[in-house]
């Protein structure tokens, strides 16, 4: 019976550290969230008529491509489209996230063409 119960508690403590990874990866999901919002609020008050208009704010990258800023030479991944226009990317094998005006960023294909 004893053994019983001590299983029982190894399996619900991997359970408690599987929640809590899962609930600390949500709050990143409240955070694009909260961006996307306060972004949309902000388009509306400048007068835009949607904030689905991303006329001239850079080119459009997938997301998972491969891009460099042109300034620095910076590698890039792109994770997605911030509504402000701007990117959300990771670099160092995805170990850090920045965000990046789309303006400055290029395809890799085409950075390696010019360099």
């Amino acid at each position: 019976m004893e053994t019983f119960v001590a299983i029982l508690y190894v399996v619900f403590g991997i359970l408690g550290i599987i929640l809590f990874f899962k609930v600390w990866a949500m709050t990143d999901d409240v955070k694009e969230l909260k961006d996307y919002v306060i972004a949309y609020y902000k388009k509306k008050e400048k007068g835009s008529v949607s904030i689905e208009n991303k006329d001239d704010e850079g080119p459009e990258f997938a997301p998972g491509t491969i891009v460099v800023e042109e300034a620095t030479g910076r590698q890039f991944k792109i994770k997605n489209r911030l509504p402000d226009g701007r990117y959300k990317c990771s670099y160092n094998h995805d170990l850090f996230v920045t965000e990046v005006e789309a303006s400055k960023l290029v395809a890799f294909e085409e950075y390696q063409k010019k360099h």
